[in-house]
């Protein structure tokens, strides 16, 4: 569980920008072209705080989630985790971009949402995830529309960010 930990961190610290002060984002979500061929694409979007700990960051990341109508499936405070996921057709509309689609009636969205907080010697690191998947299964269980990977709209990673300013 440990390795696991360190690996998790280390992926995630690869991409964090140091700033002391107000929360500043990443660059606009950087997508590989070859992630795009093979049907992934990426969209971690991470934050360095210098002026505020770990454990307020996560309380209020905590927040942010139930202010948005999330219901955290995984809610780990002593590994700074927050996760969830749904098929809520209003926010998987907000959140994810699903350009793969042809047909855009009657699509069901599942979205999935990631949060991790960890310290930065002075002040907290923070990294989301948002990504998904959309298609059209019926009720007989057969796949009436194949479904595609989707990608972050940045919606929520730049509310929860400007949130996280306060």
């Amino acid at each position: 569980m440990r390795r696991i930990i360190i690996v998790i961190s280390a992926a995630a610290l690869s991409g964090c920008i140091q700033v002391y002060g107000p929360v500043k984002t990443v660059a606009p979500d950087s997508v590989n072209a070859s992630a795009l061929d093979s049907g992934t694409t990426l969209a971690t979007k991470s934050v360095q705080i210098g002026n505020r700990k770990p454990e307020e960051v996560y309380l209020a990341t905590q927040a942010f989630f139930q202010a948005q109508g999330l219901a955290a499936t995984v809610n780990a405070k002593d590994i700074g985790i927050i996760a969830a996921s749904g098929n809520d057709d209003a926010a998987g509309e907000r959140w994810l971009d699903c350009p793969g689609l042809k047909q855009t009636q009657n699509i069901q969205k599942i979205y999935r949402i990631v949060a991790q907080i960890w310290h930065a010697g002075e002040g907290a690191n923070v990294s989301v995830e948002v990504n998904g998947a959309a298609g059209l299964v019926t009720v007989d269980g057969n796949d009436k529309i194949k479904p595609v990977a989707c990608a972050s709209t940045g919606v929520f990673e730049n509310a929860l960010f400007q949130a996280l300013k306060k």
